[in-house]
């Protein structure tokens, strides 16, 4: 489902198999997809998109809502730097000195994107 929606988008987002993915529903199409992948231990948000005529109506922040809700550990992800704004009100801050695997992925890539954390929050 989120591969067809990808793939529609002209987007080279590909699930692997061992991504957690999650849609976002209307009218019986999907609207919007984020993924999460482990490095080693660590969880990365990646591959969030929203289809453009659903745009600014909360669907990416739910989605990243909705993964989050299911960690059980820090999460991380890598943004270009305009996207700072967007993923700071989601609870997502700046992340100087990422875990090792998590640096290493992150050079790897070498786009000048930036690291960014979600702290794991007490549950209730």
């Amino acid at each position: 489902m989120a591969r067809k929606f990808y793939q529609q988008h002209n987007k080279s987002m590909r699930p692997r198999g061992s991504d957690q993915v999650w849609v976002a529903v209307a009218n019986n199409q999907v609207v919007g997809a984020v993924r999460q992948r482990y490095i080693g231990p660590h969880a990365l948000l990646t591959g969030l998109f929203v289809a453009p005529t659903w745009r600014g109506k909360g669907i990416g922040g739910m989605l990243c809502q909705a993964l989050s809700a299911q960690q059980t550990g820090p999460l991380f992800l890598f943004c270009q730097p305009s996207l700072i704004p967007y993923y700071q009100p989601l609870g997502f801050d700046i992340e100087p000195t990422p875990p090792a695997e998590v640096a290493d992925k992150l050079q790897r890539l070498n786009k000048g994107l930036q690291c960014m954390r979600k702290p794991l929050k007490a549950r209730q």
